[in-house]
């Protein structure tokens, strides 16, 4: 089972042995998300240039970033905590204030929902906004295309998918615990295998993409800039696998506090 963890009762036990259930820690994913797009918004002019890119200035409500989910549940709020809270790390370390705006009503399955709710966020100054809220994430990246802004997707590389306007995508690599997993029923393991696997930022089940796509709309008076954000990032997730920086993980029942924001207001 992928995704959620059914198999336990009231009192956390396990019903039926003969189901194991695979979550990834995509609020790690998220967090990196979420500080990449702080050091993308703040040098963006330099990164990208003006000629093709319309940001909102960060003096003047630029200083804006939006996530639609598809429902206001634990799955999806895991994503968005991590994401607000890896906004809130780098803005503080910064010294600056971020708005930021949720929305849950978005569904599954309409990507022009995702458009329309998307182009308010823009409209409210945003210059990134990360759905989690399957096609609707697609129409939430071809409104980023068309005011030529910033988008991130969820699940699998969807970086090609609007080339230059998808800033990266919190990833689910379902291959590595289905190896793991075949693995250890080839090798009879299977059953000493925990009942819940989780699938963390060092198991490469989980991350964002490398991004290589976006890096070929780096300017060249940027590649400098771009260099250095990509050694941060990496540092932040060396931080995280190691434990000095921990990320709220609705998934285990984590809640997001939201007065340890220091240098985000969610609207």
């Amino acid at each position: 089972m992928f995704n959620a963890e059914p198999n336990k009762d009231a009192n956390g036990d396990i019903i039926h042995d003969n189901v194991i259930s695979v979550l990834f820690d995509v609020h790690e994913g998220s967090f990196l998300a979420g500080a990449l797009s702080v050091q993308v918004n703040e040098n963006a002019d330099l990164l990208f240039g003006t000629d093709d890119y319309d940001f909102a200035s960060v003096d003047d409500g630029g200083r804006t970033i939006g996530f639609i989910g598809g429902t206001q549940s634990p799955g999806i709020t895991v994503f968005s905590y991590g994401f607000v809270e890896g906004i809130d790390y780098v803005a503080t370390e910064l010294g600056v204030n971020y708005d930021y705006y949720s929305d849950y009503s978005a569904g599954f399955g309409d990507p022009a929902a995702g458009s329309t709710i998307a182009n308010t966020m823009f409209n409210n100054g945003a210059n990134v906004v990360y759905s989690v809220a399957g096609v609707v994430g697609d129409g939430v990246a071809s409104k980023a295309a068309e005011i030529n802004r910033l988008a991130i997707q969820v699940d699998a590389d969807k970086d090609n998918d609007q080339p230059g306007n998808i800033l990266t995508s919190v990833l689910k690599n379902t291959d590595v615990p289905v190896y793991d997993l075949s693995k250890d029923y080839i090798d009879g393991n299977l059953d000493d295998a925990d009942r819940t696997l989780f699938y963390s930022l060092g198991s490469g089940a989980t991350g964002i993409t490398d991004l290589s796509v976006i890096e070929g709309f780096i300017t060249e008076a940027g590649q400098a800039k771009w260099e250095e954000i990509l050694a941060y990032i990496e540092g932040l997730s060396d931080d995280i696998a190691d434990g000095s920086i921990t990320v709220t993980d609705a998934q285990r029942g984590g809640e997001l506090n939201e007065s340890s924001l220091q240098s985000v207001t969610m609207k």
